[in-house]
């Protein structure tokens, strides 16, 4: 979009939440500008406006969780992204990647139990649909992280190594 189309969307749709301030849509979609502008902060604002108008809605939960993970709050992150595992995890609007940033964040806060629960997500989501290449490499992701947490290093790079001989069998 021209910039001046999008600073026109911008103003309509903060126009569109001061009339409206529980118009999640609108949230939605002004924080999807920001975010393309660059603004990352204010897309998080936006994103945590339209999640908390929605509370039980997944995407909006999923989509806060993940920009808050990017964005380096990982507590926020993995409270939304465990309420979307909780909310959601057999819907069709569940995206693995909440899994493996879910497992990176409780990783780092070094629980191990959590860490676990979403490795077990991700390998029955794998063994759901074991063609799923991205899967695949989700898995992979997390079972890497995993034995680097743990210092094997021999141990992450033969992990690296199968997938890689995988992947080049597929070609």
């Amino acid at each position: 979009m021209e910039s001046g189309k999008m600073a026109d969307a911008r103003r309509a749709l903060q126009k569109l939440i001061e009339d409206d301030p529980s118009y999640a849509e609108a949230h939605d979609v002004l924080a999807n500008i920001r975010f393309d502008q660059g603004n990352y902060s204010e897309a998080l604002e936006s994103c945590r406006a339209s999640r908390d108008l929605t509370p039980g809605c997944i995407g909006r939960n999923q989509s806060f969780g993940m920009m808050s993970f990017y964005g380096g709050n990982r507590k926020d992150a993995a409270v939304a992204l465990t309420k979307v595992v909780a909310l959601g995890f057999e819907s069709k609007v569940f995206d693995a990647q909440s899994l493996v940033l879910l497992a990176l964040c409780h990783l780092e806060a070094g629980d191990p139990k959590a860490f676990a629960r979403a490795q077990g997500d991700m390998r029955i989501m794998l063994a759901k649909n074991p063609q799923s290449v991205r899967l695949a490499r989700f898995n992979v992701i997390i079972e890497v992280v995993e034995q680097l947490f743990k210092r094997s290093t021999e141990a992450a790079l033969d992990r690296l190594r199968l997938d890689a001989a995988r992947v080049q069998g597929m070609a």
